[in-house]
């Protein structure tokens, strides 16, 4: 199985890129987690590798 992890400095952008996805998956049972910005109001731009990691986590088949 392909599962899919979005990582980007944007969390909006990753969330249209995850909107598009989920339209392309038709239910086929592919996982897809989000790994997008940073939590700072003021600098929301950004990665944060704890999120990447547990974003890749949730998906990992095992």
């Amino acid at each position: 199985m392909i599962n899919i992890v979005v990582v980007s400095h944007s969390a909006l952008l990753a969330r249209g890129v995850e909107q598009l996805a989920r339209q392309m998956m038709r239910g086929d049972g592919c996982k897809l987690a989000l790994a997008a910005g940073v939590d700072d109001e003021q600098h929301p731009i950004g990665t944060d590798a704890v999120k990447v990691m547990e974003a890749i986590e949730a998906v990992a088949d095992g």
